[in-house]
């Protein structure tokens, strides 16, 4: 996509190494299985995986167990519902504690990057 825009891809990543911004370490695109202990035993390998220091995206889908939610995503709403579930979790939010991590977002993100 970036080579159909005309960017010069290859300066574009030599910019991007070489620069003082964070980067992520590790990326989750999103929480492997279905049902909720699936999913729990997932994230928890993962995040034991991390090192101190890493800075870690884990993408999660979310949903609320709606009609509208099942109307629009018939076979996958459960994935969602669990996902939201498994984030709002106190075992979740406990192991998040205990392992040490330090929830951050975008916005700390930028400002990190505009110092």
């Amino acid at each position: 996509r970036a080579r159909k825009m005309g960017l010069e891809i290859e300066s574009l990543k030599k910019a991007i190494v070489e620069s003082h911004w964070p980067k992520l370490d590790m990326l989750m695109a999103g929480i492997p299985g279905v049902t909720l202990d699936d999913k729990r035993r997932a994230l928890r390998q993962f995040l034991r995986g991390v090192k101190g220091g890493m800075v870690v995206q884990v993408i999660v889908h979310l949903g609320l167990d709606t009609p509208e939610l099942r109307a629009i995503m018939p076979r996958s709403y459960p994935s969602r519902v669990n996902e939201y579930k498994l984030v709002t979790d106190n075992e979740t939010r406990k192991l998040i504690e205990e392992l040490g991590f330090q929830l951050i977002g975008w916005r700390e993100i930028k400002k990190a990057i505009m110092r």
